[in-house]
């Protein structure tokens, strides 16, 4: 939810513009990344419940890069004639910050979960014979 509003055009410039919305942005963000990976890597963790946040972080952040990429106009002013330097239009950055986001960021998560899911399989699973 916060990575949303914070890509936001609006709450986004914001936080350009001031510096003490910049920050609440910034701590907000690492804040909500710390409490996720907190539970991720909790070693008492459902399997379950900790491959669905990954599976429902990498779709929200994979959707949240798909709009930004798809966008037909540029969505942050603040970026307007910046990029130039670079040789791309304040659109084409944004396209690549999205398809980033999509896709090279999604790999974490799914190292993650493979990494965790490897974990449980390698665990010998514990026979209950049944009661005499």
């Amino acid at each position: 939810m916060l990575l949303w509003l914070w890509h936001a055009p609006a709450p986004y410039a914001a936080a350009l513009a001031d510096p003490v919305v910049f920050w609440v942005m910034e701590l907000s963000l690492l804040g909500s990344a710390m409490a996720l990976w907190l539970v991720i890597l909790s070693p008492v963790a459902p399997i379950g419940r900790t491959l669905g946040l990954l599976l429902g972080s990498v779709v929200q952040m994979g959707m949240l890069g798909a709009v930004i990429t798809f966008a037909r106009t540029p969505l942050y002013d603040a970026h307007l004639g910046v990029t130039t330097a670079w040789g791309l239009s304040a659109l084409q950055d944004q396209q690549l910050a999205g398809l980033i986001m999509w896709v090279p960021a999604s790999l974490p998560y799914l190292a993650v979960a493979l990494v965790l899911l490897a974990r449980r399989l390698d665990r010998p699973m514990i026979a209950h014979e049944p009661a005499r």
